[in-house]
């Protein structure tokens, strides 16, 4: 039961307890929160438009992403497909690669996947009506809501992060926001809120005072239009409310991946050159499915991609036996090497010494020890360096360390030009969820689409790329 500042109790009958029954404090909500916004909304992109197409798109990529995150995907989202018939047209490689970096790629595919049954069901024209609209790919009641608000300017709630946490202020609602129940309530109050006049204009305002000023935590109540009508406020629950489930512990686990550089024979004295890194694609099912990555290895605690495990310390041959199984290729490592550590500043790594070609097929010898030359000592790290980087996936949170790895060609001759793959044709893998593995050039890796940890771990070739 909740309790008034001088420690009165509130009745299910009072209508403090549910302000959103009484018309005029709605009205006074309405009318002041459209005030405030006029005043101090920010120039969002997405905002200068009513084409249904670039709302979807960035209420598709908004979702569990900041709005400053979103700003340069959704300008080059539609610089790459400025129409939903472009989008419809598109591959989903394509599609995922100019997606790449903003994460939960499964919004991608969705929206990718809506595009197209616009086009062939809809001649290309978003539907406006509220049942044909939530039948499109992962547009569910939040998206529906915001295209049918922002674009066709129909009363339509709206219950996101931002605004689910200013009704439950509002409300002094001190139930768990994640349950059922809590949410019917959220989305009733939601809409006896949205004017039937404007409806657009208030929910972009609504959403926009939970992201400036009704934060998650410390709110800047004093700022706010509607902290006289706030129940949390008038109770000092404000700093309390919401109440969030609690976050789960998440599981530790250990990987590896091994940086594979390939280079020619030739000169017994010369060093070797890099020309290609080795890269592996994922399979159709699960996180970043289509996405290409170094080979990665499981070495302790949690293995939530089923990586194939090779122990906590596993020796250059353990890791040449561990890679040959996992990539299905006949590979001839020259080294390995035996530390943790993938530098901008190495000779594997010089993206500058790679040649645009690729190598034609060379046979097992996957044993030679790794290299014994002392490690040359470095004053200073440079930024794109990489030990280690940690991501969290799926309740998990996974260490990746790096080590590399010289492959080199048996013979001193150049491929043949039509070469692409280190195989004549794509090897399916014989280890986890992995379809191809092919060494990709410079120019190659550029245009595929990298997992988030693989952009990390291969950051020095990437900006040496762009």
């Amino acid at each position: 039961m909740a309790r008034r500042k001088d420690g009165s109790a509130t009745t299910p009958d009072d209508p403090a307890a549910a302000p959103d029954l009484d018309p005029s404090w709605v009205e006074a909500v309405r009318r002041r929160l459209i005030a405030w916004y006029d005043h101090h909304h920010r120039p969002l992109p997405w905002r200068e438009t009513r084409d249904p197409y670039r709302i979807l798109v960035s209420e598709t990529m908004l979702v569990q992403t900041t709005v400053a995150a979103a700003i340069p995907f959704y300008h080059r989202f539609l610089e790459r497909f400025p129409t939903i018939d472009a989008l419809a047209a598109a591959s989903e490689a394509d599609v995922l690669k100019v997606w790449e970096g903003l994460g939960y790629y499964r919004r991608a595919r969705l929206l990718h996947q809506a595009a197209r049954v616009v086009v062939e069901r809809h001649g290309g024209t978003v539907p406006s009506d509220p049942h044909t609209l939530a039948e499109l790919p992962g547009v569910g009641r939040y998206i529906a809501g915001a295209v049918r608000s922002f674009a066709f300017d129909q009363p339509a709630p709206i219950v996101e992060a931002n605004t689910q946490r200013l009704l439950a202020r509002w409300l002094a609602i001190q139930t768990n926001l994640k349950t059922k129940p809590t949410q019917d309530r959220l989305w009733r109050a939601a809409e006896r809120l949205v004017p039937p006049d404007q409806p657009g204009r208030f929910n972009q305002a609504f959403m926009e005072l939970g992201a400036l000023i009704c934060k998650p935590t410390q709110p800047d109540c004093p700022l706010c239009p509607v902290t006289e009508l706030c129940q949390a406020r008038t109770l000092g629950l404000e700093e309390r409310l919401p109440i969030l489930s609690a976050k789960p512990t998440l599981l530790e686990g250990r990987e590896l991946a091994v940086i594979v550089t390939l280079t020619h024979g030739g000169d017994a004295n010369a060093p070797p050159q890099p020309q290609s890194i080795l890269l592996v694609q994922r399979g159709s099912q699960g996180l970043w499915a289509g996405f290409w990555e170094p080979p990665i290895l499981h070495l302790d605690g949690a293995n939530p991609a089923e990586r194939p495990t090779v122990g906590p310390q596993p020796t250059s041959d353990d890791l040449a036996k561990a890679l040959n199984a996992l990539v299905g290729l006949p590979l001839v490592f020259s080294e390995i090497s035996p530390s943790a550590r993938v530098s901008s500043s190495s000779p594997l790594v010089t993206p500058s010494a790679w040649e645009d070609r690729n190598d034609a097929p060379f046979q097992l010898q996957a044993n030679s020890p790794p290299s014994r030359e002392p490690r040359p000592r470095r004053t200073r790290r440079s930024p794109a360096d990489r030990s280690s980087i940690r991501y969290v996936v799926t309740k998990h949170r996974m260490t990746l360390e790096a080590r590399q790895a010289r492959v080199a060609s048996p013979t001193a001759s150049p491929p043949a030009a039509n070469v692409s793959t280190a195989t004549p044709e794509p090897r399916v893998a014989r280890s986890g969820n992995l379809v191809e593995a092919r060494f990709v050039t410079r120019d190659h890796l550029a245009a595929l689409a990298l997992t988030g940890p693989a952009r990390s771990i291969l950051s020095p070739w990437l900006a040496a790329v762009r």
